[in-house]
This record gives structure tokens, C-alpha cells and sequence, in this order.
């Protein structure tokens, strides 16, 4: 009696999923990567090897110790296929890889659903929430295009995050955070925040004008000292790693082509590096703005005896499950000093280019992210000081360009815009729109594979990559999109910026009146 009620109460779930399942079969079984078999670059320097011959490349002492940390779903892969009784060749490969991330994606898909339960939100949140998560080029075309890869069981795991940490279960954190260890470690350490840390709400901390009748309290000095000590960091952090960076070129490298230390894609502009890295400084000085908190008080909450053993437990287990799966592997070239070496160039790419990047990536939804988040820093602070310590960590990496890294605080953060997003009134056709524009960012549509293609990978020649018919992907690849491409997203970026700013604007007055 309740089924058809049941049907038609949760049509659009059923729209939503019939779209995105259109989508992924066309695109999971359809073209691959035309370097490598469809290997791809990663696939094929770093995890075919894993693939192919399972935990004996590991116990050889073949894998690095970077790539120990994500080698579970090559196992994964390994395994099925001997069971199976299949031969490693491409094809096959290619074929099982995609059917395993489409089963992840449907377990993404009711991992969502659990978390919108869990939120109570109203069809409208839901659906546009879905969209921002699911509609993107990420989801979309690239986990597709490149099935040998961790994203997608980093992607399942993020969400199932999300969800545990909503639910408020244990249980499921440290699950997720013990599989992340050897798929992506970034999310064993935000899993171990939340975790370590209480889920008591961070009070906010509004600077107090001094005077005789008013002195500051040790607390307000406290608070002052923090939070410019956060903000501080947070900005400058990067620069100063920059200069040094340069100095190291410079000095202990040798190197005496003073243009060649801006490791561009057109170094012979030095002064789009200047003004990329003023552009940063500008923007984390606004962006942090939010993030001041009353930490002075939580600090005081957090430091009693029990609490700091608790953290310190927390703390030591978490770097010794961390290290073993290292046992076997060597110490290569990659490090997440390395890492953070990379991150540091990217900005001097181009003005904001990390912002233009995301957004070619994720869509509006990432946009959506930027205009409320004020409101998300506001949220987030209720949810306890290891949530806050994520939405610091986020802001860290956000200026990695190449924007599949960093999806997990992308992810995390959109449930609290969907508890903002259910305090606001949407028309239907405004959140139709949305979702269209949303799966036009996507991507989807857009075939990679064309006449020359897989002679412009295998050039391995970076001016090569900066010309079609290479830039059909790389344009998506922040390191190795055009100059041109970057002009062209951004001025639709602002636009739609602009548009979508107008709209949230007229939006909170209309809320209160």
C-alpha cells in the first residue's frame, strides 16, 4: 500500500540515480586513457606493477614507501582476477577496474542517501547536494577514463567519513580510517582529527576594540595571539615555502637562469608568478578571516590529563599503523615533502589558478563552497574542534591545483553546506537549473580520445601537452592546462560567480524581510 506513495515521494532519487547511471555506463565502459593501455600515467609508472603481481611486487621490496599507502585496490584488483582465473591483459583489466568502481560508486550513492537521512534534509537540499557530489568531471568522466587509479575508493571512503561522522559512530571512523592507511593516507589523518578530538562546539571569537573602561581579558589576549598566529600561517606559509624553494634553486642547485627557478608553464613571465603569489596572499587573508574561533577556551577544555593521554594514544597509534605498511617498501623520490614542494609552485602558475582548476573540476558546487563559506566556518564550528582542524587543513592543500587530490575536504564539507543550503528557500526551477549547469560543467559529453592523441602522450613533451589534441585532458590536469584554457574557465568562473552571488544575496534579504 505505501509502495507507490513510497515511488512517488523519492522520484527524484530515482531521476537523479537513472541519470547518473546513463552516464557512468557510458562513460566507465566506453573510451580509456590512450597512454598506456589505458594505464595512464600513474596507472602505469606506479600501480600496474602492483596489479599485476600482487603482493609479491610488495614482500620484493619494488614499491616505494609513498606508493605503500595506496596499494589496497591493486591488491583488490590482483585477486579478483586470479579468482576469476583471467589474464592481466589491458582489456581485462580495464573491464574489472570499472565494474569494481562502479559497485564503489553505488555504495557512494547509499552512503549519501544515509547521510541526507541522517540530516532530515527536504528533496530540493537533496538533489542539489547530490548534484555538487555526483555530477562532476571527477565522478563523471575522469574515474571513467582512468579506472586504474585510487580515486574512486578514496571518493567511497570520503563519503563513508561524511556518514560515520554524522552518525556519530566510532566504529565506522576508525574503519575508514585504518582502509585509508593503504589507499589515501590523507584521510586516515582527517579520520584520526575527528577521532582524537572532542565534539564539543568552538565558540566564536569577535575581536573586542580596547579601552579604559573595557581592558581585554586573558582570554581576549590569548584568543588574539591564536588566532593571528593561525591566519599567519595559513597565508604565509606558502610563500615563504616558495622563496625558500627559489633560494635552494638558486644557491644549493646552482642554477643560474634566474627565470628557470619559476617553475612555470611560462616561465618567461616572472611577473605572473608575482602576481600569482600576491593574489594568494590576498585571498587566504580573506578566506581565513572566518576560521578565528574562541581556541583560547578550547585549548583550556582539552588540556587536562586524561584528554592530552587520549590524544597522545590516539596520536601514537595512529603513526605506528601508519608505518607498516612501509616494512617492505624502499624510500623513492616521491614524500609528502615533496608533495608540499610541488604545492608551493603551483600558485605562481597564474592568478588564483588553483580556484579556476577546482572549479573546472567539481563544477558549481565548488563555488557554492567559496560564496558561503563564512557560513560553512560558522557551521563547522559546532561541530567540534577536529572538524575545524579539517576545514584548517583544507584551506593547507586547497592551493594543490591538481584538484583529484584533495576531493576528501570537498566531500566532507558538503554536508554542512547542505544543513546551510535547507535554511534557504530554492524555486524548482532555480534548482533545475543549478543541476543542469551543474552537469554541463561536468563535462560529460566531451570525448578525450581523438586522431593524435595517444602520439601527443607518448611525446611526453610538456609544450606538446600545452596544445590540442593533449589539452582534451590535460586541460583538466591544473599542472598542465594552457595558459589560454585558464583565461577562458576563468572568465566563465567569475561570471557565473557574479550570477550566483546576486542570486544569495537577494536570497538572505528576502529571508529576512
Amino acid at each position: 500500500m505505501n509502495s507507490p506513495k513510497s515511488f512517488v515521494k523519492n522520484l527524484h532519487r530515482w531521476i537523479l540515480i537513472a541519470i547518473l547511471a546513463i552516464i557512468v555506463v557510458h562513460n566507465y565502459y566506453g573510451e580509456y586513457c590512450a597512454h598506456c593501455e589505458g594505464y595512464g600515467w600513474d596507472g602505469s609508472v606506479y600501480y600496474k606493477d602492483i596489479l599485476i603481481n600482487g603482493l609479491d611486487q610488495y614482500t620484493s621490496g619494488n614499491i616505494s614507501q609513498y606508493h605503500t599507502h595506496r596499494m589496497l585496490p591493486f591488491l583488490i584488483i590482483h585477486y579478483i582476477m586470479r579468482v576469476l582465473s583471467l589474464s592481466f591483459l589491458p582489456n581485462n583489466v580495464m573491464l574489472v577496474s570499472s565494474i569494481i568502481n562502479t559497485c564503489l560508486l553505488a555504495i557512494s550513492v547509499w552512503l549519501f542517501f544515509g547521510i541526507s537521512r541522517a540530516k532530515k534534509w527536504n528533496w530540493k537540499t537533496e538533489t542539489l547536494i547530490f548534484a555538487f557530489c555526483f555530477y562532476n568531471y571527477h565522478v563523471l568522466k575522469f574515474m571513467g577514463y582512468c579506472p586504474v587509479m585510487t580515486d574512486m575508493p578514496t571518493y567511497t571512503l570520503s563519503i563513508a567519513l561524511a556518514y560515520f561522522f554524522i552518525k556519530q559512530n566510532k566504529t565506522g571512523l576508525i574503519t575508514t580510517g585504518l582502509i585509508s592507511i593503504v589507499v589515501f593516507p590523507l584521510l586516515a589523518l582527517m579520520a584520526l582529527l575527528l577521532l582524537a578530538f572532542p565534539n564539543n562546539s568552538v565558540g566564536e571569537y569577535i575581536p573586542r576594540k580596547e579601552n579604559a573602561a573595557n581592558p581585554p581579558s586573558k582570554i581576549d589576549k590569548a584568543n588574539y595571539i591564536l588566532n593571528a598566529t593561525m591566519r599567519a600561517i595559513l597565508t604565509w606559509w606558502l610563500p615563504t615555502a616558495f622563496v625558500a624553494y627559489i633560494f635552494f634553486r638558486l644557491y644549493v642547485r646552482g642554477m643560474d637562469n634566474y627565470q628557470s627557478v619559476f617553475v612555470t608553464r611560462y616561465p618567461q613571465n616572472v611577473w605572473i608568478s608575482v602576481a600569482g603569489i600576491i593574489a594568494y596572499i590576498i585571498f587566504y587573508f580573506y578566506a581565513t578571516m572566518p576560521l578565528r574561533a574562541d581556541f583560547a577556551t578550547t585549548l583550556k577544555q582539552l588540556c587536562t590529563r586524561r584528554r592530552i593521554l587520549a590524544i597522545a594514544l590516539w596520536l601514537a597509534i595512529f603513526v605506528v599503523v601508519y608505518t607498516l605498511p612501509t616494512m617492505y617498501g624502499f624510500k623513492g623520490k616521491f614524500s609528502l615533502v615533496n608533495e608540499f614542494a610541488q604545492i608551493c609552485q603551483f600558485p605562481a602558475t597564474d592568478v588564483l589558478i588553483f580556484i579556476e582548476t577546482h572549479f573546472l573540476y567539481l563544477g558549481i558546487g565548488f563555488l557554492f563552497v567559496l560564496l558561503m563559506w563564512k557560513e560553512i566556518c560558522r557551521e563547522t564550528r559546532i561541530l567540534g574542534i577536529g572538524a575545524v582542524l579539517i576545514l584548517m587543513l583544507s584551506l593547507v592543500f586547497l592551493s594543490d591545483i591538481e584538484t583529484r587530490k584533495i576531493t576528501c575536504f570537498y566531500i566532507f564539507l558538503l554536508p554542512i553546506m547542505g544543513t546551510l543550503l535547507e535554511k534557504k528557500v530554492i524555486k524548482l526551477y532555480i534548482v533545475c537549473l543549478i543541476v543542469a549547469t551543474q552537469l554541463i560543467c561536468s563535462a560529460f559529453w566531451f570525448n578525450i580520445n581523438t586522431d593524435g592523441i595517444a602520439e601527443a602522450f607518448a611525446t611526453y613533451d610538456i609544450n606538446v601537452y600545452l596544445q590540442m589534441p593533449a589539452q582534451r585532458y590535460y586541460m583538466f590536469q591544473g599542472p598542465w592546462q594552457s595558459h589560454q584554457m585558464y583565461m577562458l574557465i576563468i572568465i566563465i568562473e567569475i561570471c557565473l560567480l557574479g550570477i550566483l552571488q546576486l542570486y544569495l544575496r537577494n536570497k538572505s534579504k528576502n529571508n529576512n524581510t
